[in-house]
């Protein structure tokens, strides 16, 4: 049985409150439910939202992000809807959880998305319990890389910056049981932006200009790889860590315990929706973290 938390989702703008026409012209599926915060799923909180884990009946493959607008309020809106607009779009392409229903008022905004399995370094640290040497987490951080800077350019040739590119904004689902990562998706999309040429087709060149250097990225990956002793043992930290330590002791909430050369490509969206090539029916029996 499902344990939801006896706390209603704390928002301020319920859905029968706002204006959903705000919403619905940017949402191509709705999923109107009932939606109830898992027990005990960890909390995310940023300067301007947090996200959190929450189910519809007995189906928890869901998380919900709740915004609230920052210093500048009115260029908030735009803000919002542009990152729905384009997650909207590269989900189509198997680039991004699909977004499932949304809301929005003057002062927040609601948005339920498809959950993914782990970010890349929960990722580390689920091969870390399966007992992969350091060997191993490196060769399969490689293989990670180099699907990301594929589908990075993917972006780039949808004339899309993602524009906050970092390992926890990159999300992968494995195969049971197994260490083999499938679905490589990106998250969060506040940052990112759409360019557009003249002749309104995407602008890659813009893109890619305007995203993350991928050298940054790869540094990412190598530090990753440097600190695999600190991962193990726990002590390794990272911004977000220390965020989630410092809200725990205000108590604030309770936490659970790129331009690479290539050929340019048309992208394709999927047969199946979110679904890799050669990635099966059969859903992980692994606990999820993300």
């Amino acid at each position: 049985m499902i344990k939801m938390s006896q706390d209603a989702l704390q928002i301020s703008c319920p859905r029968s409150q706002c204006e959903h026409s705000k919403m619905s012209e940017l949402l191509k599926t709705h999923k109107k439910c009932n939606w109830i915060p898992l027990s005990g799923a960890r909390v995310y909180q940023g300067a301007q939202g947090r996200v959190f884990q929450v189910c519809c009946q007995d189906d928890c493959e869901f998380m919900v992000k709740i915004q609230v607008p920052g210093a500048k309020k009115s260029s908030w809106m735009d803000q919002v809807k542009r990152e729905i607009k384009i997650q909207n779009i590269v989900s189509e392409y198997g680039l991004a959880p699909k977004i499932v229903e949304g809301w929005l008022c003057d002062h927040e905004s609601t948005i339920i998305i498809e959950k993914a399995q782990f970010n890349l370094l929960q990722y580390v640290k689920y091969l870390i319990v399966l007992g992969l040497s350091d060997e191993q987490i490196s060769k399969r951080l490689d293989e990670v890389y180099t699907e990301m800077i594929e589908k990075v350019n993917m972006l780039h040739e949808l004339g899309i910056a993602h524009g906050d590119l970092h390992l926890k904004n990159v999300v992968v689902d494995t195969i049971g049981n197994s260490p083999q990562w499938t679905n490589l998706r990106f998250i969060d999309f506040g940052k990112s932006k759409e360019y557009r040429t003249e002749d309104n087709e995407p602008d890659v060149r813009k893109a890619r200009n305007n995203d993350n250097e991928p050298d940054d990225i790869k540094l990412s990956f190598k530090r990753y790889k440097l600190r695999m002793k600190d991962i193990r043992n726990g002590t390794f930290e990272d911004d977000d860590d220390r965020e989630l330590k410092k809200q725990s002791a205000t108590g604030f909430f309770s936490p659970d315990v790129f331009n690479s050369p290539h050929t340019p490509t048309t992208p394709q969206r999927p047969s199946s929706a979110n679904q890799s090539p050669g990635s099966p029916d059969t859903p992980s029996v692994i606990k999820r973290l993300f």
